[in-house]
């Protein structure tokens, strides 16, 4: 076991005491996928939010583009979104291929998930972080 972490109240550990993820919901709604300050093309997401090791805060799901945006950025490890609420998130890419015709991919997500909060969470995590953020 790491030292000190037995005493954070937002850390919880299984029965192999491995650390668990904290799910503190969901974010969802629209956005501009963008490549460094250039706008690509309007996106809709999916994403659910966790609490990882030591508080931080980790996020993965899916965005949608129209198939030909999809097909030209696919892989680029370059864009960053920014959402309807001023959200700066950045994207990687979590799946190899691409299936043709595919509108929507899974990505992890970085950044701004709790806007204009520490990215540590509180010390008694939950949806109530999200939606303070």
């Amino acid at each position: 076991m790491w030292k000190g972490v037995e005493a954070d109240p937002r850390i919880r550990f299984n029965r192999t005491g491995r650390i668990t993820m904290d799910y503190l919901g969901g974010l969802h709604g629209t956005g501009v996928l963008m490549r460094g300050r250039i706008a690509i093309s309007p996106t809709q997401y999916d994403f659910d939010v966790y609490a990882s090791k030591g508080g931080l805060v980790t996020s993965c799901g899916e965005i949608r583009l129209p198939a030909s945006v999809m097909k030209g950025v696919f892989g680029r490890i370059d864009l960053q979104m920014r959402t309807a609420d001023g959200r700066l998130l950045k994207l990687r890419f979590s799946e190899k291929r691409l299936a043709a015709g595919e509108a929507a991919a899974h990505v992890d997500v970085t950044g701004d998930l709790l806007a204009g909060a520490d990215r540590r969470l509180p010390s008694n995590p939950g949806k109530e972080a999200l939606a303070a953020a």
